[in-house]
């Protein structure tokens, strides 16, 4: 095995154990204990991204300190584990070149890191797509509640109640708050802030305008509703010209030539047959 291929496949490793050290390994040596405390320091400095507390927040998928040592370690097995197969497969006689494994071990470990953090990101959307499908729900029950006589945390606890989702399991918990000594409005801000999707916003800043400025409560759950129920038909009439324009795609590479070689392949046969 070459020198230079030797070490840095020995440094792979060693940086590898490193990152999988156990967060706590108090007792274990001196050595060790600073190891794991300069480890956890970078992975607290690597957490402290705003965007990533929010999408974990909308997810509910821990902390970022914790999602951060996931995704490194298992970013560290994966390129240890495509070093050793390399190592093992070139000691059988394989063809793979030691020069380049340690380049590779690193591409499949960041591979592994950027993968993670691109499902997180669509887990996210995910979460956000059916918050904003359920909002207009939400505030139809709730202005229908108002309209009826009933107060504005009455009408949100039968709005959630009566609806199942996301949103609503989320509304629900905002409003346990409340019971604690939250204000109702603040803890809606909370929600809104928390998934920041523009329907949801638009409700909770009309809601918080009505109560700031003592309006009528009644006439701007109309008018907000109206505006969600008129910006969820023209985001479907979009989604839908999209969806369309994607169906063109295995129509024009896949059924069309299909069709076109059914029609003309027998009269190619036919004037084969016809030239000597």
């Amino acid at each position: 095995m070459p020198a230079p291929a030797a070490i840095s496949i020995c440094l792979l490793g060693a940086t590898g154990l490193w990152l999988l050290l156990p967060q706590r390994v108090t007792g274990s040596g001196r050595v060790l204990d600073r190891s794991a405390a300069v480890r956890d320091h970078l992975v607290s400095r690597l957490s402290e991204s705003a965007p990533l507390g929010a999408r974990l927040a909308i997810t509910g998928e821990g902390t970022p300190f914790a999602f951060r040592s996931r995704q490194i370690s298992l970013s560290a097995i994966a390129a240890l584990a495509v070093a050793s197969t390399g190592l093992i497969s070139n000691a059988r006689g394989g063809s793979i070149s030691l020069g380049s494994l340690p380049l590779t071990a690193v591409l499949a470990g960041s591979a592994v890191f950027a993968g993670l953090d691109l499902s997180l990101t669509a887990r996210t959307r995910r979460r956000q797509s059916e918050v904003a499908s359920q909002v207009s729900g939400i505030a139809d029950l709730v202005c229908l509640g108002v309209v009826a006589g009933e107060s504005l945390r009455s009408a949100l606890l039968r709005a959630s109640a009566e609806n199942s989702g996301l949103l609503s399991e989320e509304l629900r918990a905002s409003l346990e708050t409340v019971t604690t000594g939250v204000p109702l409005v603040k803890s809606l801000e909370t929600l809104a802030t928390k998934f920041s999707v523009p329907p949801l916003t638009r409700l909770v800043s009309a809601l918080t305008l009505a109560h700031d400025r003592g309006t009528p409560l009644a006439e701007q759950l109309q008018a907000i509703t109206t505006e969600i129920r008129s910006e969820e038909r023209r985001r479907l009439i979009e989604a839908s010209g999209k969806s369309q324009t994607r169906m063109l795609i295995p129509v024009v590479t896949l059924i069309l030539p299909t069709a076109l070689a059914f029609a003309f392949f027998p009269g190619f046969v036919a004037l084969r047959a016809f030239v000597p």
